[in-house]
């Protein structure tokens, strides 16, 4: 339930008054602690069950949830659309006050509508985030696809429309035989894209373009949103930063932004005015004091700034960091309180997942899988006794066919030979 957070502005400031108190108890106890988390991550999968996609629901206390009009949401449990949302900021856990903020947005970012998956943003503890998208510039597509067929005897389908700055590559052929799902149009309207899989060497695509010339006449192909190389459905782009307060117990995660797409499909999303594509789980940290930024795959794989000369491919149980500049206004609420990615060093792979990040993380595995595409599934290093000491190796449960494309990124020498020493041995 949204509803405008002038009408609750006394409360709001009694929090404040109260909470300092709070907050000088820093003896908090471990058992309470252990009890608090694992009874958020149940309230988080009920209170924000059956999410509907381009929404967010307020998890767990305490989850400030604010909208451009002035409305906010006021309990767990409570959700509503992210076309005017504005940011959210959720707290530490706090034994003595019960609260550990949890909350989650459920985003189209770059899938169409006819994929089933969508990208779950999730603040655990200490996180702020906010929309990088005025509602105005906003890409909203259509709930039904357009059904298009080709004229000839067989087209030719590209990355990308030729609209773009950048060259199209082909990435498949078809004969008229084959239907095709129509969501969007280039901005000169020569171009569509269609819901079509293709293969790259970091994973699968949903999406394809076609020449207009090439489909029979369809007038409903003028009835769809225009797709520009600026196009960005809500929360596709956002800015966030974290705490690094220190965990009150072993059960609890340090405050990070879990973000999940397609286990299947690489998808994209902006972070900091830095473009990450990826597949699988992915956790992002932002230190304004230590001003840098840390991307972390759980599972699957991420490219972060992909397709440039800085692109850094970031395969699971690895870390990659950047630095970050700022405050700046960069956001939707107009105030200078955002960080974005710096030139004042390049991104890098920082290594492998140490044993004591590992280990902290391990409670995200108690996320529910119903508010989740995919359980949250930690990556494992396991090590046996061989000759001449331990083997050790990296294990990834439910991850299918990576251990193909990691093959095929290290044959490539995209992936350095010490990864590729540890992750295929």
């Amino acid at each position: 339930m949204r509803t405008f957070k002038y009408t609750t502005l006394i409360v709001l400031l009694m929090g404040l008054l109260i909470r300092p108190v709070a907050a000088q108890q820093t003896q908090q106890d471990p058992d309470e602690c252990r009890t608090l988390v694992r009874r958020a991550l149940i309230q988080l999968g009920t209170n924000c069950a059956n999410l509907d996609r381009q929404t967010v629901c307020y998890g767990h206390q305490v989850s400030n949830v604010d909208f451009l009009d002035g409305s906010i949401l006021e309990e767990p449990g409570d959700r509503a659309g992210i076309l005017e949302f504005e940011d959210i900021e959720t707290v530490n856990l706090d034994t003595d006050e019960e609260e550990w903020g949890l909350s989650i947005v459920n985003s189209q970012a770059s899938f169409p509508q006819t994929i089933r998956d969508t990208v779950r943003i999730i603040n655990i503890g200490d996180v702020r985030l906010e929309n990088g998208v005025f509602p105005e510039d906003a890409l909203i597509l259509t709930e039904d696809a357009v059904n298009v067929q080709i004229e000839g005897n067989s087209a030719r389908l590209f990355d990308i429309p030729a609209d773009f700055d950048a060259t199209p590559e082909m990435v498949g052929e078809i004969n008229n035989r084959r239907r095709l799902q129509a969501d969007a149009i280039s901005e000169s309207g020569a171009w569509v894209r269609v819901t079509f899989d293709y293969d790259t060497i970091y994973g699968t695509i949903p999406t394809a373009w076609i020449s207009r010339d090439a489909l029979q006449e369809e007038p409903d192909l003028d009835t769809l949103p225009v797709i520009t190389e600026d196009s960005y459905t809500p929360m596709q782009k956002f800015y966030f930063f974290t705490s690094s307060s220190s965990p009150v117990c072993d059960a609890q995660p340090p405050s990070v932004l879990l973000i999940q797409g397609s286990s299947q499909y690489e998808s994209r999303i902006v972070a900091n005015d830095g473009e990450i594509a990826f597949t699988g789980t992915i956790l992002l940290w932002a230190f304004p004091g230590s001003e840098f930024m840390r991307l972390t795959t759980v599972a699957g794989l991420a490219r972060w700034f992909p397709d440039t000369a800085q692109q850094v491919v970031v395969p699971a149980g690895y870390s990659a960091t950047v630095c970050i500049e700022g405050p700046f206004d960069m956001g939707v609420d107009l105030n200078e309180n955002d960080y974005i990615v710096g030139a004042t060093c390049p991104p890098g792979l920082e290594g492998e997942i140490g044993d004591g990040l590992l280990e902290s993380l391990q409670s995200l595995e108690g996320i529910p899988p119903n508010i989740l595409n995919n359980p949250v599934q930690l990556p494992e290093f396991v090590c046996a006794s061989g000759i001449g000491g331990p083997v050790c190796e990296w294990r990834f449960p439910g991850q299918g066919n990576s251990q193909d494309l990691l093959a095929g990124l290290c044959a490539d020498g995209i992936l350095p030979p010490t990864v590729c020493d540890r992750l295929l041995p």
